[in-house]
């Protein structure tokens, strides 16, 4: 009697996406017809990259000396919002006024016009201002996969008439790895 192969699937290496540089999973082949069934990769959306234009020094109080406060952006609606500066060369009798109470406007979140999913909210950056938010990339849902009904049809050994055992194939490569038919000696 014959031995049967015993397989073994090479080991892979984690590749990684050229646009996102997140790590791919390995592919994942059909048990039934080896076909390959990995989800596709989908690159995460990151926020837009952006370098801030140079800041000019901050200024000096020509009444204090005191630097003055740097340019703040609010991160939600790019308003600036940057803290008045309260003189310590002001009369006593001075009273400082506090900063208004910064309010973001209601935005309402859009959705994507293919897919029906909630675009991210705009982020903006808080040192210049610069709007942020990160790409929307639509996630398609991969489609089921059947394999061909001819290869789950059961067949027979042509010399015994005994049933085929089925196809199989490795999860991991794709490789058949259908055990052997050994005909049995009937007289």
């Amino acid at each position: 009697m014959e031995k049967p192969v015993e397989h073994h699937c090479l080991p892979r290496s984690a590749q990684t996406c050229s646009l996102c540089g997140e790590s791919i999973s390995p592919p994942v082949y059909c048990e039934t017809c080896g076909e390959e069934i990995s989800p596709p990769h989908v690159c995460a959306p990151r926020p837009l990259p952006h370098v801030c234009p140079p800041q000019p020094a901050p200024g000096r109080c020509l009444d204090c000396g005191q630097l003055l406060p740097v340019k703040q952006y609010c991160e939600t609606c790019g308003e600036e919002i940057t803290p008045s500066h309260h003189c310590s060369a002001a009369p006593a009798t001075h009273v400082h006024r506090a900063d208004p109470v910064h309010v973001c406007p209601s935005m309402k979140l859009q959705r994507c016009p293919s897919c029906k999913e909630l675009l991210p909210g705009k982020q903006f950056c808080t040192k210049c201002g610069m709007e942020i938010t990160p790409p929307h990339i639509c996630r398609s849902e991969p489609a089921p996969h059947a394999c061909p009904p001819h290869l789950l049809m059961p067949r027979h050994c042509s010399h015994c008439g005994d049933p085929l055992p089925r196809s199989k194939y490795c999860v991991q490569c794709g490789a058949e790895i259908t055990p052997t038919h050994v005909c049995d000696d009937r007289a």
